[in-house]
């Protein structure tokens, strides 16, 4: 069965069992569904008396079938989800969102890439600030139970007779009262996210002298709209001089200095060198985890999102810095398939007598490693003393200074490098937030937001745990073994183990133990199952409806 077939017998299906749960007609169509960051085919469920609907990703289904499960289960499945759905299913005021002179005071402004965003934008309201864009909610709730928001388009502000100037205006104004910038320490934040309890034990929380900060808006939603805010970054931060030795205290992200000063790289983007620094930072997980290839190659995880978010640059900007970082013989990718993120080997740098034969450059007896130091591992040559390989060299002398001028550059695959403990809590909550699909997680499930934060912590948790066994349905076992296992979930898993709390028709007495229980399990127990991706954004579809 194609793609195509399978979604028109897969509506028909749900339609027919939903029909007979309701006891009524239910409205079942298929279309493509466009929002920020995301695009996808869905189908919509809609009951016969309301303007509310929901969308249920259909491409996730149809890899269900791929991989050998019923269709009839899998249609049953999906009934059951948008059923479950639209009887939680909040009431909106069509009314109210027509008027424009009650929905301004509910705006809010979201930054997002403009380059991945190009299409939808078109029909959108927006601001370009540098690369990325500014787009216009209506934000409707945002509690502990829920955030829900409507995007403001094109055809809206046709209705309400404003130019998107005025919108622009009057956002700035009323958005930063809607959702007020909140400024925190990186500790107080990781006490927060990682619980009383394990923030006590790390001595973590406020500090006189925090050296790095945080700024987001107070329900941690679409927190980096704050950008936008009309002199934020100048009211709120203040620079100041380094004294002494507080440059110690700042932690940062290390780029070798040969990709500054050796002809080969004049060439490379300055963002791709800035890029192969992020890649080098990840780097020091690889050896914590054990992550090696058969040939004991070091390897890492780093999604193509990520560099988006943290370069602050679109989509095709980012494919190209990857890919110039791979002409350059930097990175070697490997994909794995299975919507699996790619395996990057990052290559590292040591300079190579020309005349040298392979033995003597697999020996090392020839060979200069330059480590983090900046000190070499030969004697001599530059007044240096042999030292312990600390990992990266970040200072490597130009080949040209030799008096024989007889070297090369030869880039190898790095074999393990030095822990940074300092950046340890950073690298694994940003490796579990991107392995979960954190935010897009938030988006799809906005009524389970503090399960899926939940979750997210006791993950972050568990990896950071510094016990030597711990114990999980009563069995002890190795941490190590835990870590690794927590370190392999994705969101899917996340979404079955939202799935089993839900279906779970007992009283849960220990919700922490419950979970480590099921996140533990989830790969083996999970087998096929199929957790639908269903959209809450319930008020987008209602504005649609009144849009016509």
């Amino acid at each position: 069965m194609d793609f195509e077939t399978f979604k028109e017998d897969l509506a028909k299906s749900v339609k027919e069992k939903l029909d007979v749960r309701f006891g009524s007609d239910t409205t079942v169509e298929l279309h493509k569904v466009d929002k920020m960051n995301e695009t996808y085919e869905a189908i919509t469920v809609k009951p016969e008396d309301s303007n509310i609907g929901v969308n249920i990703n259909v491409s996730k289904a149809f890899q269900e079938l791929e991989n050998g499960k019923d269709f009839d289960a899998i249609a049953g499945q999906v009934a059951d989800v948008a059923a479950n759905a639209l009887e939680g299913r909040p009431d909106f005021n069509l009314d109210a969102i027509s008027d424009y002179s009650q929905m301004k005071e509910k705006l809010a402004m979201q930054v997002v890439s403009a380059d991945r965003n190009a299409e939808l934008l078109e029909s959108v309201p927006h601001k370009n600030m540098e690369d990325m864009a500014i787009v216009y909610r209506f934000v409707l709730d945002s509690s502990e139970e829920g955030r829900s928001s409507i995007l403001v388009t094109n055809k809206m502000l046709d209705n309400y007779g404003i130019t998107a100037e005025q919108l622009h205006a009057d956002a700035m104004a009323i958005a930063p009262e809607v959702r007020p910038a909140v400024i925190q320490g990186l500790s107080e934040v990781m006490a927060q996210m990682m619980g009383a309890e394990q923030a006590e034990m790390l001595g973590l929380g406020p500090q006189a002298d925090e050296p790095i900060f945080v700024a987001t808006v107070e329900d941690k939603t679409q927190g980096a709209g704050v950008l936008a805010y009309q002199d934020f970054m100048s009211e709120k931060i203040i620079f100041d001089y380094f004294y002494n030795h507080e440059t110690d205290m700042v932690c940062f992200y290390r780029i070798p200095k040969f990709l500054v000063t050796n002809d080969r790289f004049s060439k490379m983007k300055t963002e791709a060198k800035m890029l192969y620094g992020l890649l080098l930072d990840r780097m020091s997980l690889s050896r914590k985890n054990e992550w090696f290839d058969k040939k004991q190659r070091a390897f890492i995880y780093f999604s193509q999102n990520e560099a988006m978010e943290l370069l602050n640059c679109g989509e095709t900007k980012t494919r190209m810095l990857f890919g110039d970082l791979e002409r350059h013989g930097l990175i070697e990718r490997k994909k794995q398939g299975q919507g699996n993120p790619d395996i990057i080997y990052v290559k590292n740098f040591v300079e190579k007598d020309r005349g040298q034969t392979d033995e003597n450059h697999g020996s090392g007896k020839k060979v200069r490693n330059f480590n983090k130091d900046n000190h070499c591992q030969t004697n001599g040559k530059y007044g240096s003393e042999p030292t312990k390989n600390d990992g990266l060299e970040t200072q490597i002398p130009r080949g040209n200074y030799n008096d024989s001028n007889n070297t090369e550059l030869v880039i190898s695959p790095i074999e393990s490098m030095e822990n940074d403990e300092d950046d340890e809590y950073d690298a694994y909550a940003e490796l579990i937030r991107e392995n979960l699909s954190l935010d897009l997680m938030k988006q799809r499930y906005p009524m389970d937001s503090e399960d899926i934060d939940g979750i997210y912590d006791l993950v972050l948790e568990t990896v950071l745990c510094r016990n030597k066994t711990i114990v999980i349905a009563s069995n002890e076992y190795p941490t190590k073994l835990v870590r690794q296992k927590f370190l392999k979930l994705n969101h899917m898993h996340m979404e079955y183990v939202l799935g089993c709390m839900k279906d779970n028709t007992t009283k849960i007495r220990n919700i922490k133990k419950y979970l480590l229980a099921a996140l533990f399990n989830a790969p083996t127990t999970m087998s096929g199952y199929f957790a639908a991706e269903v959209s809450h954004d319930m008020a987008e579809y209602a504005v649609k409806q009144m849009e016509g």
